[in-house]
């Protein structure tokens, strides 16, 4: 009697990629609505345009918060940014935290995580709308130029950069 060879297959690694995916499109998802909502943009656009006052004048450049979301440098050629949703930096904080929240960890280092995330998009972004606004004075060209492909491009590394980073280190 012969012996039959039991056919085996390798594990496949496609269904739990796939299933990252999923939760992190769902994850995601649920982030942009909450944040889309429009208390919560109101609160983070009046929170980016207060603390972005508070550190331009920390940093000793003559601005003045004119309306609650828009800031006017006060020497020089006047200009008036207005803060909207896309500035206040809650769609790479939503996106970070969504694939994040989806990836398979413990609690504690994708809460660490988030955490971390928030820091470093409120980071870049601050940095990013006081060196458009240091543009803006020079040439309204190089402003559009900076706004929309330089710094557009860095938010799209910070997130594939930060996950990541934080893959590694958790």
């Amino acid at each position: 009697m012969k012996k039959e060879k039991k056919i085996t297959t390798p594990k496949s690694s496609t269904f739990p990629i796939l299933w990252f995916l999923l939760l992190s499109i769902i994850f995601i998802s649920i982030l942009v609505i909450v944040f889309s909502l429009g208390f919560v943009q109101d609160f983070f656009i009046k929170f980016t345009a207060t603390s972005l006052y508070g550190i331009m004048n920390l940093l000793s450049i003559p601005v003045n918060l004119v309306e609650p979301h828009v800031l006017q440098l006060s020497e020089g050629t006047r200009l008036r940014f207005s803060i909207v949703p896309d500035c206040t930096g809650v769609y790479p904080i939503a996106i970070l935290s969504g694939i994040i929240l989806a990836y398979p960890a413990r609690s504690g280092k994708k809460i660490l995580g988030i955490i971390g995330a928030v820091f470093s998009s409120l980071l870049v972004n601050y940095i990013r709308m006081i060196t458009l606004m240091a543009i803006a004075v020079s040439s309204f060209r190089a402003f559009e130029i900076a706004h929309l492909l330089i710094w557009q491009t860095s938010f799209v590394l910070l997130v594939v950069g930060y996950f990541l980073w934080w893959i590694r280190w958790k």
